[in-house]
């Protein structure tokens, strides 16, 4: 799919959240936070973007999917309030420059790179330090090419406000 409409309000997700929301009944609370953006996107609050790599990465939920369950994923895919990045050469590009620069795995800087490319408000992930993972949630407030890219977790909606404020504890 194309880039999202030009000044239309947007959101982007990395594959990890899409992953939690299909697994409702291993992620209960991640799902109902991912469920609570998810339904904002299906009001037309804003759309939801991702790199179209997503798609691809989603099959981590599961590697025994049905083929009932694949055509579920696909079709939750084709909602006309989801848009995907194609991972073109300047995707690609400040993918890498991400990659190298901030040391997180290149499917993690094509992420945030695709969010960067749609000038989204946030960037929804869980993708935090683990191991030798440096994770993207670190990066929140990240500079790229002059704009400022916030990277909050699911639980950090606010809905009907600023996309990207924290909730208060």
């Amino acid at each position: 799919m194309a880039s999202k409409k030009p000044n239309a309000p947007a959101v982007a997700f990395d594959s990890c959240v899409f992953i939690s929301y299909m697994r409702k009944s291993e992620e209960p609370q991640r799902h109902s936070e991912v469920a609570q953006i998810v339904s904002a996107a299906k009001r037309g609050e804003f759309v939801i973007v991702s790199s179209a790599i997503a798609i691809a990465e989603v099959l981590k939920c599961d590697s025994e999917l049905s083929g009932d369950e694949l055509d579920a994923i696909t079709g939750f895919f084709s909602n006309t309030y989801l848009e995907f990045r194609a991972c073109d050469r300047m995707v690609a590009e400040m993918a890498q420059y991400i990659a190298k620069t901030h040391g997180v795995l290149p499917m993690d800087a094509i992420h945030v790179a695709s969010a960067r490319v749609e000038e989204v408000d946030v960037l929804y992930t869980w993708d935090n330090c683990k191991g030798r993972r440096r994770g993207i949630l670190r990066l929140d407030g990240i500079e790229i090419d002059g704009f400022t890219l916030n990277i909050k977790t699911p639980a950090n909606f606010a809905p009907a406000g600023t996309l990207f404020a924290p909730k208060a504890p």
